[in-house]
């Protein structure tokens, strides 16, 4: 079964649960389901936000990443000057 409580559910929605005739807690499924919809366009967009947001920091590690390469080589190159330099010495 698949499903919500009706008292779990009037904690959170409780306009979206009545009594019944029976005595018993109904859900008035139109506000659950319109509640749904809304909030499955709040996660669209935070979704987006974040795509938006690993792009830039994937952009931002791989411009860090070519800097850092950069960086190596010529750390490479100012060590053997050094090493040259020493022998010199």
């Amino acid at each position: 079964h698949v499903g919500v409580i009706a008292q779990q559910l009037q904690n959170v929605f409780p306009n979206s649960v009545f009594e019944g005739k029976d005595g018993y807690l109904k859900i008035k499924l139109e506000e659950i389901f319109w509640a749904m919809v809304n909030s499955i366009k709040e996660l669209s967009i935070q979704l987006q936000d974040l795509t938006a947001k690993i792009t830039g920091l994937d952009k931002r590690l791989e411009a860090l990443e070519k800097e850092n390469a950069a960086l190596k080589k010529q750390n490479n190159d100012f060590e053997k000057r050094l090493k040259k330099l020493e022998k010199k010495l």
